[in-house]
């Protein structure tokens, strides 16, 4: 299997150039991966392509660490709510609105100051050695507490130390039962990054900025208790910095899993060998190369994104509307006219059923229109008064939906991996926007009795082309059935009134059967 390209990319952020790694399909689950001191994410240089197969990860380098840009500190506030909104404003940039967060040391506040500023935005978290609780901070905290006591230059001195080689060293190799397993070129790495000119007088403000990470602990474990975001722990149970009880007690006040590594004896920065998250060198094409964390951070993703499967299997190869995002494309008025394989009173009907079914359950809408104000006419009016919810793309004269760029953000937006298409023409305003959504990675259906071709030999070559290239053709009345699933649900009525539309004589069989109780209620 061919391994995942890493590109290595640069932005800038407020006027600070940040570095930032990333891998994998833009239309893919994200996770973000943010390191800590003294790393960037180098450390996570394996990790990501192991990653990259199924998710869209990005790795940014925080201010003053890696490849990141180091402004002095007379021109840059370095403290964890500036490194928290710079990570936001990457994000943003990107395109990026819902996300996991792999957060271990500084990323960990990080994220979490993230997640309290965006808690809608946080799909998950992946917790390697990241602290939000004071019974995680045990006797080697004692100077640094000191220095957070009284910033004076004695304190700030004795802080010193710790940001020399041997001090980087003392992480990497402290805890782990076989040093030969930790390649010296790591701590290295990290050390030249240090031994910048005006670099270590930062670092100092930087962990001197840690303190209010402590005051926000509670903040932290608050939005632990009310979001629970499914959350898997991994920590090493022989790390001096932060203790295990930092995982113990998130473990049992919020909906996560922990594993303590007992044969993995690293800290969050240390490569510890394959066993090691980030050292992870497969492409992980099978189930028995995948190590387990990446296992268990995949099954996050798979139960999350597929909470419609039922304990007997059932659902496993159907649409999750959780997951799903309709497209409805270029329903105008003038191209209707062209239409000649299905009738046009049926085509408008279907639409109509598919607008008022995302309504009722909650699946966000994309409608657009190559040009409303050409031949091509007004889009139909019926979408956004039955799904008000919809948003509305303009394009610029493009054929191709997925050659406008506001279109794909507004997809890609969404967090949403199953594209429901339907439009006029199928072979055209359909066709070529599935086609690429699906080279990018995403899953996507064809409601063909909600589009329209100009004739019954497209149609045909449409249906054709859209099998070979992955894409599933399906029915208004199937993606009805397959979204509705059960009875047993509080829309039933309403979903009962929309059958009756896609297929009239079930209107006249639930006409009977409600004449029929009623008539056997009179006779009593």
């Amino acid at each position: 299997m061919t391994r995942s390209v890493t590109y290595h990319r640069t932005t800038s952020i407020a006027g600070v150039n940040i570095f930032y790694r990333q891998a994998g399909e833009r239309g893919a689950p994200v996770v973000v991966l943010l390191h800590g001191f003294p790393s960037s994410s180098h450390m996570y240089r394996n990790l990501i392509p192991a990653l990259a197969d199924r998710y869209h990860v990005i790795a940014p380098d925080l201010p003053g660490f890696g490849l990141s840009e180091m402004p002095s500190s007379s021109d840059f506030e370095y403290d964890f709510a500036t490194f928290s909104t710079v990570v936001a404003n990457l994000l943003e940039q990107l395109g990026v609105e819902r996300y996991a967060l792999y957060v271990m040391d500084y990323g960990a506040p990080t994220g979490f100051r993230l997640a309290l500023a965006h808690p809608d935005r946080v799909t998950a978290l992946i917790v390697q050695n990241g602290n939000a609780y004071e019974e995680g901070m045990g006797d080697f905290w004692a100077l640094t507490r000191a220095y957070w006591a009284d910033n004076g230059p004695a304190n700030r001195d004795a802080m010193r130390p710790f940001l020399s080689l041997d001090g980087t060293r003392f992480q990497y190799l402290t805890g782990s039962k076989d040093e030969a397993r930790i390649d010296p070129a790591s701590w290295l790495y990290d050390q030249l990054f240090l031994d910048r000119p005006g670099s270590v007088e930062i670092q100092l403000d930087i962990i001197y900025d840690y303190r209010t990470n402590v005051t926000l602990y509670p903040a932290f474990q608050a939005y632990l208790r009310e979001h629970r975001p499914p959350t898997l722990i991994l920590w090493g149970n022989n790390d001096p910095i932060f203790l295990p009880d930092g995982a113990r007690l998130p473990s049992r006040r919020s909906r996560s899993r922990t594993s303590f590594l007992r044969h993995w004896t690293f800290r969050p920065r240390r490569q510890g060998g394959r066993d090691d998250p980030r050292d992870a060198r497969l492409p992980c094409p099978k189930s028995d190369q995948i190590t387990q964390p990446q296992r268990r951070i995949r099954s996050m993703y798979n139960s999350k994104s597929k909470p419609s499967v039922l304990p007997t299997g059932g659902g496993a190869a159907l649409i999750d509307p959780s997951d799903a995002l309709i497209l409805l494309l270029d329903h105008q008025s003038g191209l209707f006219q062209t239409v000649k394989d299905i009738s046009v009173s049926d085509l408008r009907r279907n639409v109509e059923v598919i607008s008022k079914l995302a309504t009722l359950l909650n699946i966000p809408v994309i409608t657009t229109a190559s040009e409303p104000a050409g031949t091509n006419g007004p889009l139909m009016p019926e979408i956004h008064e039955l799904a008000p919810h919809a948003v509305y793309v303009p394009r610029k004269g493009e054929v191709n939906a997925w050659d406008n760029d506001d279109f794909v953000a507004k997809v890609r937006a969404t967090g949403r991996n199953t594209l429901i298409m339907a439009g006029v023409w199928t072979s055209v305003c359909v066709m070529f926007p599935a086609l690429d959504a699906r080279a990018a990675g995403y899953d996507v259906y064809a409601v063909l009795d909600a589009s329209g071709d100009p004739s019954e030999m497209a149609s045909r070559i449409s249906l054709a082309r859209f099998v070979q290239g992955g894409v599933k053709p399906t029915s208004t009345n199937a993606l009805l059935s397959e979204l509705h699933r059960t009875w047993a649900r509080p829309e039933a009525a309403e979903l009962g009134k929309l059958y009756g539309r896609v297929a009239p004589n079930y209107a006249a069989v639930a006409e009977s059967y409600a004449r029929a109780q009623q008539a056997a209620k009179e006779a009593i």
